[in-house]
């Protein structure tokens, strides 16, 4: 049911401000935001770990993709110098 509810909701407001401090690495200031929102240390601590996992996962996705998509766009150069060559002659 979480599962459900993170797809179509996303991400709570103080959520995406623990990601933003999340990329700029101030870990400490995510455990102080989270505690003051969740209420105790241990809460703190478990949510700033699911997000900084949820965001890992994010990344090497993100990487997948532009690492296909920069293969993909060295072909079509690869091909279209191909065929500036073939024109060229």
């Amino acid at each position: 049911m979480r599962n459900l509810i993170r797809e179509v909701a996303w991400f709570a407001p103080y959520e995406k401000r623990i990601s933003e401090l999340l990329k700029l690495g101030k870990d400490k200031r995510v455990l102080k935001v989270a505690k003051r929102k969740l209420g105790t240390h241990r809460r703190a601590k478990m949510k700033s770990k699911e997000m900084s996992n949820v965001f890992r996962k994010m990344r090497i996705v993100l990487c997948t993709f532009v690492s296909i998509v920069m293969l993909d766009i060295k072909f079509i150069m690869i091909s279209i110098s191909g065929m500036c060559a073939f024109f060229c002659y």
